[in-house]
């Protein structure tokens, strides 16, 4: 199936000592319930960012016990809360330790970026390198459905996140057909990718492929490298097995190249390009089989569908597809759909349109 130095800062904002100084006067009345669970948006229950440097520290919390001197400690209670520039954290309890210069959370741990969210047991978060490490961890990512757990997870400013002993799974929640399993796994939510270091792949709890590295896409990003593989029977051409491979080529074009081997008549090559341009979108595909074990014969399939868009109203559309022999579709088609198809349509057509008029014209033919 087809994705670190860390950035250090300098010092400590006074903005912290100043929440650690102001927050038993302005929250002693008013405690803040930080309601750490996956359904509630942690922002709702933020304070407002108190200024606009992304460096600086803020912290809220509804109690506060405090030691200052060469060795200040402090223990916040309530709900606490944790910003710095868009990144945000909160507990129900946190520590203060001067001599790792971090801060301890510690029940309903909660942790939101832009590309994250994260719950756990706990965490600890480090003022001078920016790190968050939680333990017994469950993750989100992104807009879609990547999801997982992990023993212990590390987050740095930079939205790389680092998981060791993993579970990871991009299927909807409730149905966790694929999983990979891993002894740990590096995401870049920024980049979009993530790679992983003895995997387990599994389907329906079943382990299915093992690999001492892979290189996967996360969120909508694409990348190249090899898809689900397709395994089972092929009707007329015995069992099957297809191997996909995506080439992510350039952001406008990309392609799929397929080795398809069916035991009864040999090895297939399936192709598929993509293109898109300011005016012109479309496929071509071609697929060969060389020497037909059953029939003797070469065998192949072509379709080149292509659609322009002019400024002054017109559009172009061209359709031309073509088989080797009528049997094709039945023989080697690889789905109903595919296997019932009759007759293939070749058309070139323009249109010309304005606001109130319309004009088509078409040549058209079939191959059957």
């Amino acid at each position: 199936m087809p994705r670190k130095p860390l950035k250090k800062v300098s010092s400590i904002r006074l903005i912290f000592l100043a929440a650690l100084l102001l927050a038993p006067v302005v929250h002693a009345a008013e405690p803040l319930a930080c309601r750490n669970t996956l359904g509630v948006d942690l922002e709702e229950d933020a304070p407002a960012q108190l200024t606009d440097d992304a460096s600086a520290i803020e912290l809220e919390a509804g109690n506060i016990e405090a030691i200052f001197g060469e060795n200040p400690t402090a223990s916040m209670t309530g709900g606490v809360i944790l910003r710095r520039g868009d990144r945000l954290a909160g507990a129900d309890v946190a520590r203060y330790d001067p001599e790792d210069r971090a801060l301890h959370l510690e029940g309903n741990v909660r942790y939101q970026d832009p590309g994250t969210e994260i719950i756990s047991d706990a965490a600890e978060f480090s003022y001078d390198s920016g790190l968050i490490e939680f333990s017994g961890a469950q993750f989100t990512l992104g807009s879609d459905n990547s999801r997982g757990a992990a023993d212990n997870l590390l987050i740095n400013e930079q939205g790389q996140i680092r998981l060791d002993e993993v579970r990871y799974t991009t299927c909807p929640p409730g149905s966790d057909d694929w999983e990979l399993q891993a002894g740990d796994i590096d995401l870049d939510t920024r980049r979009g990718i993530g790679t992983a270091r003895n995997v387990r792949l599994r389907f329906q709890g079943l382990p299915i492929l093992y690999a001492p590295y892979l290189s996967f896409p996360i969120g909508d990003a694409r990348k190249s490298g090899i898809l689900t593989p397709e395994i089972g029977s092929a009707g007329r051409s015995g069992n099957e097995v297809r191997v996909p491979y995506y080439w992510n080529i350039a952001p406008n074009y990309d392609a799929t190249i397929a080795p398809r081997f069916l035991s009864d008549r040999g090895l297939q090559a399936q192709t598929e390009f993509r293109y898109l341009t300011e005016r012109n979108q479309g496929t071509i595909r071609a697929e060969y089989l060389s020497d037909d074990d059953l029939t003797g014969q070469a065998r192949q399939f072509g379709l080149l569908s292509h659609r322009t868009e002019f400024d002054n109203g017109i559009r172009n559309t061209f359709e031309y597809s073509e088989v080797s022999d009528s049997q094709y579709f039945e023989d080697l088609g690889g789905s109903l759909s595919a296997s019932s198809t009759t007759h293939l349509d070749r058309n070139l057509r323009f249109d010309w349109f304005s606001d109130s008029l319309s004009v088509s014209a078409q040549i058209q033919d079939f191959q059957t």
